[in-house]
């Protein structure tokens, strides 16, 4: 989550960056475009470890490499959008130890260890109580408090709109299993349902988690493109990283990696890695009544992602030769014949000028393809090939994939679309 203190007349181009550490620690990166009228500060409410302390947080001064992201991004292909509109965000408005300010570059920050320690802060940079009464789910949390200058000089009023240099920091993370990245934020002093992101993530996660993401994938390590001795040791130059776009509307939530979360709904086979598509991303558990698809309880949705699996991992092995499967690696090139033969639609004008216009690649591959059917929702199925398939044998893949569904559908009594679920 991300709160300022005071107006602020423009907030765009956000990124964040997020490493797993292996002592359970967390490091963030924070980056963004943003117009001040005057001073403020920005809080990061984070998810620490509880009893920390006030020195929970370490600061990193990334003054000196001001175009981390810049060179973050140069590992993954560029992104066209729209142009950024951004967004302005309305005001939030003892005798005990005033909370220790650490220069971090251009910025002021400070460690606040929980709710009640705000009142040690500046009062310019305290947020009222209204707000945290709002978010009960951070009431637990510490913060990490940036204090921003606006623009002096004469030309203030012409460059207001600026990139500022990465905020950095670690914190100990209360749960080692997860990588938290905070993007709910708060406009007007309330917390609204449903917000519009102008974000880009990225991350490097635990290894054994890394394959298990359905982010994108730096096409070479990042040391590649990041400068890892001005990084100040936040990147591992010899690992490659992920990215995620948020830029449209959706849940006001903050984005967590969840490693139980992962391993619930993806299961990684010799030849596949298969996803629940529907348990990733803002549409994953639609009310009832407005999924196409039968709404299973628990236990029966469970029973259908195992049936399925048990029958892609028996038709992937008897496969394996005529299909020419090679063992599943998530660092091979990814390949998208089309768009519309991704989404498995019927043979179309565009598709079939593909099959002329695009010869498939005689080089080690991956391939994934979208299935679902009458009683199954959407899933993802990723397969490693030795070559890229020829266009006829993707339709047949495509074809026998449904045919699992169809099958681990009929075996776990998943009733068709319209009828009644059982239990």
């Amino acid at each position: 989550m991300c709160c300022f203190s005071r107006p602020v007349r423009h907030v765009s181009a956000t990124k964040i960056f997020a490493r797993s550490m292996p002592d359970g620690q967390e490091v963030l990166v924070y980056g963004m475009n943003v117009s001040l009228d005057e001073d403020l500060a920005m809080v990061l409410p984070l998810p620490v470890t509880p009893g920390s302390g006030d020195d929970a947080v370490s600061f990193i001064d990334l003054s000196g490499y001001p175009r981390f992201f810049d060179d973050l991004g140069k590992s993954f292909p560029e992104i066209y959008l729209p142009a950024r509109k951004g967004g302005a965000l309305s005001r939030l408005g003892g005798d005990r130890p005033t909370l220790p300010v650490h220069p971090v570059g251009e910025f002021e920050a400070s460690y606040v260890p929980t709710v009640g320690d705000f009142d040690r802060l500046d009062p310019r940079f305290r947020l009222p109580s209204t707000v945290w009464s709002a978010l009960p789910q951070v009431r637990d949390h510490g913060f990490a408090v940036f204090k921003l200058r606006r623009p002096r000089g004469l030309l203030s009023w012409f460059r207001r709109l600026r990139t500022v240099h990465p905020m950095a920091f670690s914190f100990p993370r209360r749960d080692p299993s997860t990588l938290f990245f905070p993007t709910l934020h708060v406009h007007d002093g309330e917390v609204h349902p449903r917000a519009s992101f102008d974000h880009t993530l990225y991350c490097q996660p635990d290894p054994d988690l890394a394959i298990l993401l359905d982010w994108e994938r730096s096409a070479e390590p990042l040391g590649h493109s990041v400068d890892a001795a001005h990084a100040a040791g936040i990147v591992d130059p010899d690992a490659p990283g992920f990215r995620k776009t948020l830029m449209a509307e959706g849940p006001n939530e903050d984005v967590v990696i969840s490693a139980a979360h992962l391993r619930a709904t993806t299961v990684l086979g010799e030849l596949f890695l298969l996803r629940d598509a529907g348990a990733h991303g803002p549409t994953a558990r639609p009310a009832a009544g407005t999924s196409p698809w039968p709404m299973l309880p628990a236990d029966a949705h469970r029973k259908l992602e195992d049936a399925i699996a048990t029958q892609l991992r028996a038709l992937t092995r008897d496969r394996r030769d005529d299909w020419g499967l090679a063992r599943y690696r998530d660092d091979l090139p990814e390949r998208w014949p089309t768009l519309v033969e991704a989404m498995g639609m019927g043979d179309t004008g565009s598709r079939r000028a593909s099959r002329a216009s695009r010869a498939p690649q005689k080089t080690p591959c991956r391939l994934k393809f979208y299935v679902w059917t009458e009683r199954v929702a959407p899933h993802e199925v990723s397969l490693a090939f030795h070559d890229e398939p020829a266009r006829d044998l993707r339709d047949q893949i495509q074809a026998d994939l449904s045919g699992v569904l169809d099958e681990a559908a009929a075996a776990s009594g998943v009733p068709s679309a319209g009828a009644s679920s059982p239990g």
